[in-house]
């Protein structure tokens, strides 16, 4: 079967054998065997999945021979679990992802299928003390190279704790880490494909950085506007600059932009925020398991950090500063784990009255009451720091069950306000204030319509009297929230071609009537080039407007 056909066909036959393997028949899988190994990794990496499904009639004693191992060794190739790991590699001309398949043997020594294993190879043995077979889905160059040693030697200390994650690097027999050739190239590559990469650095210099990296790995995220965030930034082993770098985080860690106390301000940092948080929940869930370390000033920036970081359904180490330095004061690894508040009650007052508009956490020291506000006093110093969890989540419950929008004002501590907003979530409606002006409006998630649009004018609204909350939003933020249900009634053709580029979905030109509705939302979609009556963009011209970002989108929330 195998002898007239050539690489192409091969691996093509290989591939409709794996998309069906009931179907292989016994004298299929004695011809795989007699070709095999081959001469050509990828060919030998399909016909190794082959022989896997098909362990049921595959004779041991044939493939024991061709690898030249005892029978129990092939049983264990044939049935143990399996471990891919993920590497570039590169040169002057190119640069391309090899995945390796890799299975632990009990006993020593390597298994390369189609050759004989390198000294690389062998070393990754060694530091393991084990034995292990690797084939390659690509052919390349591996003889000359040895950086993809970190990767195998990650995927085989801890087979499947990560997953689409690149490594690159050289080990040497004493653990050390060494650069590798090309970096610049496998870094732009790994990017590309939306590939973490990790690499030797002066923060990852051996294996035991290695392993704390996979295992215990703590993100830095904090508000800190107007201050240096180095001591913060020190507080953890993997500098932030290379944690951005692997996996390929455009925005910085820590958010140092000035604070100019105003609406726009806080929607600044309130963008960064969600769209950092979102992109390391996507790490944490299709990557690697990570935590975030966080702090922050002001209380409204912190407050809102613990809002945004509950919803992300990342475990949380909360860090205070004290004495020049930043301790961990808590934490959390879900809002659904529930602080016994019994002690609290005793630490917590509330004043309220029958009828409110504001809201006031304040210290038990401080005995201003005011006839329209819900006053909750807490207490300060050690018994707030011991209960801190207590205290807010108990005060997260009386805040749950707040009607309407109403205003907060926070003299507290800062482990506190996150602690609260952590609990709190988004679930009632807050307007946020900082030295008593309002500067943000927290609300509760829209349950109604999502509509796609390309303007947007109060004749929209279904009643003459609403709520409208607009705000712009990333390119980023918008294609996740058209991840949902959404009607489209962009009015223009040349907006609509624009659209159906980005989307990579048809977007039809459609001029309907809208009226937005209580819960409503509509994402604006506006273009930052003006076409001319009737105009229809060439692709050229629509390319240009998607890849130089000639575009805007804003969102608009409607309550009424």
């Amino acid at each position: 079967m195998f002898e007239a056909l050539n690489h192409e066909q091969k691996k093509r036959l290989l591939r409709d054998f794996l998309k069906s393997p009931s179907s292989i028949s016994p004298k299929e899988v004695k011809d795989i065997l007699k070709h095999f190994p081959f001469s050509s990794q990828e060919l030998n990496y399909l016909s190794l999945q082959v022989l896997r499904q098909r362990k049921d009639i595959v004779p041991t004693a044939e493939l024991a021979r061709k690898l030249r191992t005892d029978e129990d060794t092939v049983q264990k190739i044939l049935s143990s679990e399996e471990t891919f790991a993920l590497f570039p590699v590169a040169s002057n001309k190119e640069a391309k992802l090899i995945r390796a398949l890799l299975i632990p043997l009990s006993k020593p020594g390597v298994i390369l299928l189609g050759d004989k294993p390198t000294e690389s190879l062998k070393l990754i043995g060694k530091l393991l003390k084990r034995g292990f077979l690797v084939v390659f889905d690509s052919d390349f160059d591996w003889k000359k190279s040895s950086s993809y040693m970190l990767s195998l030697y990650a995927s085989l200390v801890l087979q499947n704790r990560f997953k689409d994650v690149a490594f690159t690097g050289i080990i040497t027999p004493e653990g050390r880490l060494e650069d590798v050739q090309f970096l610049k190239k496998k870094k732009e590559l790994c990017r590309q494909e939306s590939i973490p990469l990790i690499y030797p650095s002066d923060c990852m210099r051996d294996l035991k950085d290695l392993e704390k990296f996979l295992t215990s790995l703590t993100v830095p995220l904090a508000s800190l506007p107007g201050k240096d965030p180095t001591p913060f930034l020190k507080s953890f082993p993997f500098d932030g600059e290379y944690i951005r770098d692997v996996f390929h985080i455009d925005r910085p860690l820590v958010y140092t932009e000035r604070f100019e106390e105003t609406v726009e301000s806080f929607e600044s940092f309130a963008m960064w925020l969600e769209e950092t948080a979102s992109q390391l929940k996507h790490i944490n869930e299709n990557h690697l398991p990570i935590r975030i370390g966080t702090t922050g000033i002001p209380l409204c920036m912190t407050f809102y950090t613990g809002v945004v970081l509950s919803k992300s359904r990342v475990p949380v180490e909360f860090y205070q500063f004290d004495n020049g330095k930043y301790r961990l004061a808590f934490t959390l690894t879900s809002d659904r784990e529930v602080p016994d508040t019994a002690k609290a009650q005793e630490l917590v007052e509330l004043y309220e009255p029958q009828d409110y508009k504001n809201i006031y956490i304040r210290m038990k020291t401080q005995t201003e009451k005011d006839e329209d506000t819900l006053e909750i006093k807490i207490p300060e110093g050690e018994a707030l720091d011991k209960n801190v969890l207590e205290i807010a989540f108990l005060v997260n419950k009386k805040l749950r069950m707040v009607k309407g929008c109403k205003t907060l004002f926070m003299e507290a501590s800062v482990p506190f306000s996150f602690a609260l907003g952590y609990f709190l979530e988004d679930y009632v409606c807050l307007l946020l204030t900082h030295k008593t002006k309002v500067v943000y409006t927290l609300r509760p998630p829209q349950k109604g319509k999502l509509y796609l649009l390309n303007a947007f004018s109060l004749n929209m609204l279904e009643k003459s009297r609403a709520i409208i909350d607009v705000r712009e939003v990333s390119k980023e933020k918008a294609l996740e929230l058209l991840q949902e249900p959404f009607e489209s009634c962009i009015s223009h053709q040349s907006t609509a071609q624009v659209l159906s580029n980005m989307l990579g979905r048809e977007i039809e030109m459609r001029r309907e009537p809208v009226k937005l509705k209580d819960g409503d939302r509509a994402l604006i979609f506006q273009i930052k080039v003006r076409p001319t009556e009737g105009q229809v963009f060439t692709q050229e011209e629509v390319n240009k407007i998607v890849e130089e970002g000639l575009f805007s989108f804003f969102l608009v929330e409607v309550s009424c």
